[in-house]
């Protein structure tokens, strides 16, 4: 295993080669040669400073590079940083007036005057109110973007998984998890009962959530399917479930949450037995296969 080391510099040359954000960029730090980085870039763009996390490797091709395990965008501390942030992020705002902005205001000074006294931006010549909002209103949305990939950190999410989240949600994302997070098991490529549990129980969901005991339940019965069956005993599917969920066997809440799922489609049911929906077609449509077979052979 490779030592894991921590880099910080600005981001140059972003390059996103894959719909789930993998791709390449150059790390500008202060002091030092460049550092080609190489891995999943969620959340962040040409001219942001960086902290990464990750190791060195040597592509058959390319060279050494820096391979990523996790990057974070951090406010810059220095003036060639923070000149590039503002002039990439920013309207109204090229090099020369990038320049002025921090002189005038400071390094660490620029985003306190951003966060908290905007007003201060038309003490800089050639930033009038129109120009000053537009400025403002562009910081924000990209201050709600980084905190939005702070946030699915905090949840337990990887840098691959915040990038296939984003590509089949896109800007629905964080909602659709706070509502559910296992819809994540249904609808994102990667994730599993574990994985979407451990999102799940970071957002403070309870042991006996409904939608926890239905995504264990659905889980359950895709893994006996796997293992060739084609349905499952009611009370063995719950108990097995509980074992999952680590609930008792007897948890009333077992029950409901079974038939919740077959008035919803997910879970066909009779006789005590539980089917996938699309198991249970499947089976009706070899019997009516089988029947033509018969009547053919009868005719």
């Amino acid at each position: 295993m490779a030592d894991t080391q921590t880099l910080e510099g600005r981001l140059a040359s972003v390059q996103i080669r894959g719909a789930d954000l993998w791709g390449t960029a150059m790390l500008v730090p202060d002091a030092g040669p460049n550092v080609k980085l190489a891995g999943k870039l969620p959340g962040v763009r040409e001219g942001d400073t960086v902290k990464v996390v990750g190791f060195w490797a040597t592509h058959p091709r390319y060279g050494p590079e820096f391979r990523l395990h996790d990057i974070t965008a951090v406010d810059a501390k220095s003036t060639g940083g923070v000149v590039a942030w503002l002039v990439s992020r920013l309207p109204k705002i090229g090099r020369k007036r990038a320049r002025e902005l921090v002189e005038r205001f400071g390094v660490e000074g620029i985003w306190t005057v951003l966060e908290e006294t905007p007003d201060r931006l038309l003490e800089v010549k050639g930033i009038g109110s129109r120009a000053r909002d537009e400025i403002v209103d562009a910081y924000h949305r990209h201050r709600e973007e980084r905190d939005l990939i702070v946030q699915f950190k905090e949840w337990g999410l990887t840098d691959h998984q915040i990038g296939l989240v984003t590509e089949a949600w896109g800007a629905n994302a964080e909602a659709r998890i706070r509502k559910n997070a296992y819809d994540l098991i249904e609808e994102v490529k990667g994730f599993g009962f574990a994985r979407a549990d451990a999102v799940a129980q970071s957002l403070g969901v309870k042991p006996r959530d409904p939608f926890r005991i239905r995504a264990g339940i659905l889980t359950v019965l895709r893994v006996e399917h796997k293992r060739g069956h084609t349905y499952v005993p009611a009370p063995v599917l719950l108990a097995k479930a509980a074992g999952l969920l680590g609930i008792d066997a007897k948890s009333p809440e077992l029950w409901p949450a079974a038939f919740a799922l077959s008035d919803a489609g997910r879970l066909v049911g009779g006789g005590h037995r539980a089917r996938l929906p699309e198991v249970y077609e499947a089976e009706r449509g070899v019997a009516r296969g089988v029947l033509r077979l018969l009547r053919g052979a009868a005719a």
